[in-house]
C-alpha cells in the first residue's frame, strides 16, 4: 500500500513556509511551473484548447514569426492548456494537502520581441474564474510569470529583456489587484519572480555586465514601481556536481568544491535581495535540483542525491534564503517520489526529517574557534533552533568522507555563543546508504513505509548528555538536543 499524495506533501521540507503572518495555516508552497511553463494557455470558464495557438484570442501578432520566446516551441505547435476545471481540482488537492499553490503563467503568450510587452490581459478570464472559485479561497499563494526567460539561449529560446519582463509584471499585479479585491487583503494573491537561473555550472550572475555594475535581476528590479509586487525574488538552482567516485583521488562522496557554488549563489542573491528589492521582499530557490533538464540516472535518483539536498538545504538556511522549492515532486529522475507508486526516493527523507527536525533559525556554520582543532573540510556543521516540544537545538551534520568517521560536540557545537551550556539529553538520527542505491537507513535501519501506507514516526537513538555523538562516514546526521526554546524560530 502507499501513501495518498495529499499525506506525504504535509511533510515536504522542500516546501518550507515563507515569513509571512499565515504561514502556521499552511505546511508549504506547491510551485506548478518548469519549462513547458511559458507554452501553456490559460483558459477561462468555458473555454476549450485550441488545436492551434495563431487561430485564437493568444495569438501573437504576425511579426513575431523569427522570435522565440518559449523554451517549449510555441506559436501554435505544442499547445498545451490550463482549464478552470483543472484549477478548481489543484486547488482542492492544496487545500487537502495544507499547501499554498504558486502558478507559473506564460510569460510569452502575445509577446511580438524580446523587449516588447505579451499580452497580459489573455490571463482576465482565468484569474476571474480563480477570484470566484471557493476551493481556490485560502488555497492560493499567488502567481510567477516566466521561466527562465534570460537572455543566454537556452533551448532554442530567444529570452525577454528584464526591463520588459519586469514592465509585465506590474502590469500583471495591477490586474490582479482588480480582480482580487473582494479577496481579503491576507489572501490576496502575492509574486514571485523573476524564476531565472543563477550560477548554474558557473560563478557568475545570468547576464551580467560588470563594466555597468548590472545583471538580469538588478535591471528587472529597476523597472519595478516602489514598493514592488514581489513576495519573493526567484532564482534557479543547478549545480551539476560529480560523483566523488567520478574524479580520481577524490575521498568525498560529491565534490566539495562544486557543493561550494550553493552557498556561493544562496548569499550573493540575498545580498542582490537587501541591496535592489524592498523590506518585504524574500529570496527564494525557486526551482533547484543538483542536475537540471529531469536529472541523471544513478545520480538524481538514489542516496548520492541526498547529501547533495541536505547540503543544499544547509547552505540556504544559512544565507538567509527562505525557501528551497525541490525540482520536482513526480516525473524524470530528479522527484522525490516515485510513479506511479508514490514511495518515497532518498531525497524525499532528507525533506522529511528536515521538516520535522530543523526549526527556521540558524546559529553556526562549520566554523572553531582558535585553540580548537579546525572543522575539517568534509564534514559540515550547522546548528538550528529546534522544531519539536522540549527541544532547544537541532544540529545537523554532514559527513562526505568516504573512509573516515568522526565525533561531534554537538552541544557545543549548538550553542548561540560560547558562554552558552547546552546540557541537555540529546537524540540522534543518522540516515545512511550505499551512495548509487535508493535505498536509505535511519540508525542502521531501513526507512520505507508502514504496512498502511503511513509515514514512520521516527525514533531518535538516545545519547547521554554532555557525550559526542559518532557521525560515519557517508552519513548525514540530525541531533536534537533536549531543553528550553527561547528565542526559537
Amino acid at each position: 500500500m502507499t501513501l495518498p499524495l495529499t499525506a506525504k506533501l504535509a511533510h515536504l521540507a522542500s516546501m518550507t513556509p515563507p515569513h509571512d503572518a499565515t504561514a502556521a495555516s499552511y505546511s508549504g508552497v506547491l510551485r506548478i511551473g518548469g519549462s513547458r511553463q511559458d507554452s501553456v494557455l490559460f483558459l477561462g470558464p468555458h473555454e476549450t484548447c485550441p488545436l492551434n495557438a495563431s487561430n485564437s484570442r493568444f495569438a501573437a501578432p504576425s511579426t513575431a514569426s523569427s522570435y522565440q520566446c518559449s523554451q517549449d516551441k510555441p506559436n501554435g505547435q505544442y499547445v498545451q492548456c490550463l482549464s478552470t476545471q483543472r484549477m478548481e481540482e489543484l486547488c482542492a488537492f492544496a487545500a487537502a494537502s495544507r499547501l499554498k499553490l504558486l502558478i507559473g503563467l506564460n510569460a510569452c503568450v502575445g509577446r511580438a520581441s524580446i523587449d516588447g510587452p505579451m499580452d497580459v490581459a489573455s490571463f482576465a478570464p482565468f484569474l476571474a474564474f480563480v477570484a470566484s472559485c471557493e476551493a481556490c479561497k485560502g488555497a492560493l499563494f499567488g502567481f510567477e510569470l516566466g521561466n527562465e526567460l534570460d537572455l543566454h539561449v537556452y533551448n532554442h529560446c530567444d529570452g525577454v529583456k528584464p526591463e520588459a519582463l519586469a514592465a509585465d509584471m506590474q502590469t500583471l499585479a495591477s490586474l490582479s489587484a482588480k480582480v482580487f479585491r473582494g479577496w481579503p487583503e491576507s489572501a490576496r494573491p502575492r509574486f514571485a519572480g523573476p524564476d531565472i537561473a543563477a550560477f548554474t555550472g558557473t560563478t557568475a550572475m545570468p547576464d551580467e555586465d560588470a563594466a555597468r555594475g548590472s545583471n538580469y535581476f538588478t535591471r528587472y528590479l529597476g523597472v519595478l514601481s516602489p514598493p514592488g509586487p514581489l513576495a519573493a525574488l526567484t532564482f534557479h538552482q543547478y549545480t551539476y556536481c560529480d560523483r566523488g567516485g567520478d574524479i580520481p583521488g577524490l575521498e568525498t562522496v560529491i565534490d566539495l568544491d562544486c557543493l561550494a557554488r550553493l552557498r556561493v549563489a544562496g548569499r550573493a542573491i540575498k545580498k542582490l535581495t537587501d541591496q535592489h528589492a524592498t523590506p518585504h521582499t524574500e529570496t527564494w530557490v525557486g526551482e533547484s535540483s543538483n542536475v537540471f533538464m529531469g536529472g541523471r540516472p544513478n545520480i538524481s535518483d538514489v542516496t548520492f542525491d541526498a547529501f547533495y539536498y541536505a547540503e543544499q538545504l544547509q547552505s540556504m538556511s544559512s544565507s538567509n534564503v527562505s525557501v528551497v522549492i525541490r525540482q520536482d515532486l513526480l516525473g524524470s529522475y530528479y522527484a522525490l517520489l516515485t510513479y506511479p507508486r508514490l514511495t518515497p526516493k532518498p531525497s524525499y527523507w532528507v525533506a522529511y526529517l528536515w521538516k520535522l527536525l530543523v526549526g527556521r533559525d540558524v546559529f553556526l556554520l562549520s566554523e572553531s574557534s582558535p585553540g580548537e582543532a579546525p572543522v575539517p573540510l568534509w564534514l559540515h556543521c550547522s546548528a538550528h533552533c529546534g522544531k519539536r516540544p522540549g527541544v532547544a537545538r537541532t544540529a545537523v551534520i554532514l559527513n562526505f568522507h568516504t573512509v573516515h568517521s568522526a565525533r561531534v560536540a554537538v552541544p557545543t557545537l549548538a550553542a548561540t555563543n560560547r558562554r552558552m551550556e547546552l546540557a541537555g539529553n540529546m537524540s540522534s538520527f543518522v540516515l545512511s546508504g550505499d551512495i548509487y542505491s535508493d535505498q536509505l537507513s535511519l540508525n542502521g535501519a531501513p526507512l520505507e513505509l508502514l504496512s498502511d501506507g503511513s509515514l514512520p514516526v521516527p525514533a531518535g537513538q538516545p545519547v547521554t548528555a554532555g557525550d559526542t555523538v559518532l557521525v560515519p562516514a557517508k552519513s548525514i546526521a540530525f541531533v536534537e538536543i533536549h531543553g528550553a526554546t527561547r528565542n526559537c524560530l
